[in-house]
């Protein structure tokens, strides 16, 4: 059986304890930030989605939010061999398409982050 002094030293503690802090909410999104220079950003048309092509051939899928710490990247692929010039949604946002310097087109499913169609030698 607990002491009348035991007692008070644990309601002291949860006096005490730190309540869980609630998420900040920012006006935007926080920084995205990559290690090369991005050409091209695309956003999603139902989801707070964002596409961002490099100039090393490189594409990521981010997720964002206002919410602070919320951001993260879904996906990343390297498919392109030269700097990715355009990212597009298609209008229902389950394929994103590419182009490259690369002279390539590819069409990746944006819910898995795979390439389903390359189309080599597409533009000059």
């Amino acid at each position: 059986m607990a002491t009348s002094i035991e007692h008070e030293d644990s309601c002291e503690q949860e006096d005490t304890a730190e309540e869980p802090k609630a998420p900040k909410i920012r006006d935007t999104p926080e920084d995205i930030k990559l290690e090369a220079i991005v050409n091209t950003i695309a956003f999603h048309p139902n989801q707070d989605i964002l596409a961002a092509g490099d100039i090393d051939g490189d594409i990521y899928l981010f997720s964002y939010s206002c919410t602070e710490g919320e951001n993260k990247e879904l996906w990343s692929s390297g498919h392109h061999l030269k700097s990715c010039r355009k990212v597009l949604f298609s209008s229902d946002g389950q394929k994103l398409y590419s182009v490259s310097k690369d002279k390539a087109v590819h069409i990746m499913d944006v819910e898995a982050g795979k390439l389903v169609t390359r189309i080599p030698k597409a533009h000059e």
